[in-house]
Parts: C-alpha cells; structure tokens; sequence
C-alpha cells in the first residue's frame, strides 16, 4: 500500500515546482501574449494539483495504491515543465534590482514559438494527468 503522507508530499512538491514557475511567469512585466498564456496553463496545473491534494487527504489507503503512479507522473512533468520555463524564458528577461520587477528585455518576435509548443503540450499532458488522479481519487 501507498503511505498516505508519501503520496501528499509528492503532490506537494509538484505543487512547489508549479508555482515557483507559475509566479516567474506572471511577474514579468511587458511580457507578449504567448508568456501571458504560458502563466495561464500554470494556474490552471496548480488548480488540479490543489484540488487532487484536497482529495488525497481524504481517501484511503487503497485509493493512495491506486494513483500513486499518476501522482508520480505528474510530479515528474511538473518538474520537468518548471525546468523548460526557466529555459525558454529566462533568457528574455532581466531583473531591475532597484524596482524589484523582471521585465522582457528582448522584442517579442525574437522569442521563439516553437519552444513554447512543446512546453504547451508537455503543460496538456500534465493536465490530463491530474484529471485522471482526481477522478480516480473521486470515485
């Protein structure tokens, strides 16, 4: 059987990978559009994460066994979407140290979208996986 605490924390951590990556996006000022929706799939991964962890603490054992893998799935993508954040846009950005912003530094059609497609489905995929963890969690 799972640990019930084992399965929660790994939600946990994939939560902190989401947000971490979720408030670096959402606090670039004059960043395009594309950037803007990158922050919106995050909120919407932290959603279902927060949502699965609700549930999680109030099911049992059995339940825990059941999804486990898909908890672990999940937290592997997150991980692995807060790692393609950083690198696909940190580059971008700059820190003004003095007013305590980042900001896009570059124009926006020199950021490549092409990155962001991969990252898009790697985000979609994630969700998916959450969906079928909190169904499962709910039945």
């Amino acid at each position: 059987m799972a640990d019930p605490l084992s399965i929660i924390g790994i939600c946990a951590v994939a939560l902190k990978a989401v947000v971490q990556a979720k408030d670096f996006v959402e606090n670039i000022h004059r960043a395009p559009s594309l950037v803007q929706s990158i922050a919106d799939d995050l909120k919407a991964i932290e959603g279902l994460l927060r949502e699965l962890g609700t549930l999680l603490e109030g099911t049992d054992l059995a339940t825990h066994a059941a999804i486990k893998r898909w908890v672990q799935t999940a937290q592997t993508s997150c991980e692995e979407i807060m790692k393609e954040v950083n690198k696909l846009i940190r580059p971008y950005t700059t820190r003004d140290k003095a007013a305590d912003i980042t900001i896009w530094k570059r124009f926006s059609f020199t950021f490549r979208s092409s990155g962001v497609a991969k990252l898009q489905r790697d985000m979609a995929s994630c969700k998916q996986t959450l969906n079928l963890a909190i169904t499962c969690a709910s039945l």
